[in-house]
């Protein structure tokens, strides 16, 4: 697994990784993931960001009052912090994880330090029979969904359990995921400051969840999805 945080040109990431840097350069450039994380060539533009039809723009379709804090929020940090980089250019996503195989396979967890409301983006790559394996698994929904390679799906992984199920020994499967560390949102909520020193100065932004309320997109009971 190599995981991107922020830019590479952040003095500690070059300390702390310099032997992945060159890895993490040719990744971050390479055109196919470039795409995924724009999903098409077809863009449109706002006053500020050029989005495509990707899953930046399903973001923005389906739940675009989360993805507007998360816009809103990385605009902040970029202002005040300006030798940070995206990740990726035109995505608000501020972290990615490549999980290389040849065979991933990931054990029941929940990403604790993603954002507690926030989405997680994650794409099936490889070569293998999705109706076989490589499902991902939510237990507390009862869910086993089919996720073929190519696919991108998005859950709110620090609230969730998730994981996959195994492929056959002759498949491949990778995954590549999108998401913002929760971190990030407090940094910029206490005043781009710790904790403790914003508390000491008085600085007590509102709960954590209660921010939550009304960016989650709902369906209506009568709408009715054909297949």
């Amino acid at each position: 697994m190599v995981e991107f945080i922020s830019s590479l040109q952040e003095p500690h990431l070059l300390r702390t990784c310099r032997h992945q840097v060159e890895r993490l350069e040719e990744l971050l450039a390479n055109e196919n993931f470039y795409r995924i994380s724009r999903f098409t060539d077809s863009m449109f533009s706002d006053a500020t960001w050029t989005l495509s039809l990707s899953t930046l723009a399903a973001f923005k379709g389906f739940a675009g009052d989360l993805h507007s804090f998360y816009k809103q929020r990385m605009e902040e940090l970029y202002d005040r912090h300006q030798h940070l980089v995206p990740v990726f250019p035109k995505s608000v996503f501020a972290c990615a994880t490549f999980n290389f195989g040849p065979r991933v396979v990931c054990n029941p967890h929940r990403d604790g330090l993603n954002l507690a409301y926030g989405w997680c983006a994650v794409t099936a790559l490889g070569s293998f029979d999705h109706t076989k394996g490589g499902h991902l698994v939510l237990p507390e929904l009862r869910l086993a969904i089919q996720f073929p390679a190519g696919s991108t799906l998005f859950i709110p992984s620090a609230i969730f359990t998730h994981y996959n199920l195994p492929i056959a020994e002759t498949e491949a499967r990778s995954s590549f995921t999108q998401f913002s560390a929760g971190g990030i949102f407090r940094w910029i909520a206490y005043g781009f400051q710790k904790k403790s020193v914003a508390v000491a100065n008085g600085v007590n932004p509102p709960v954590w969840w209660n921010r939550s309320m009304g960016l989650f997109p709902t369906v209506p009971k009568d709408t009715m999805i054909s297949r």
